[in-house]
């Protein structure tokens, strides 16, 4: 339960970044192009992202890194 003054940070550290998303667009569109079934196809689903992924080389965060408690830390919880 979050308490009055800690922010709501939510989100996971498994979860994509755009830098990952643009890899996986690129290369799924051009397996399409080439004429994998299964790429176009699977393309087909996520069309939107021909708007939101840009045509310019992306330096957008990968994954997330984690972040540990501090030994002195551990103990207080």
């Amino acid at each position: 339960m979050l308490g009055a003054g800690r922010p709501a940070v939510r989100g996971s550290l498994a979860a994509p970044g755009w830098g990952d998303i643009t890899d996986w667009w690129r290369s799924l569109s051009s397996a399409a192009a080439e004429g994998d079934l299964r790429a176009a196809y699977t393309r087909s689903g996520y069309q939107f992202l021909d708007a939101v992924v840009p045509d310019h080389p992306v330096q957008g965060r990968r994954r997330a890194q984690g972040t540990f408690a501090l030994r002195s830390d551990a103990g207080k919880h």
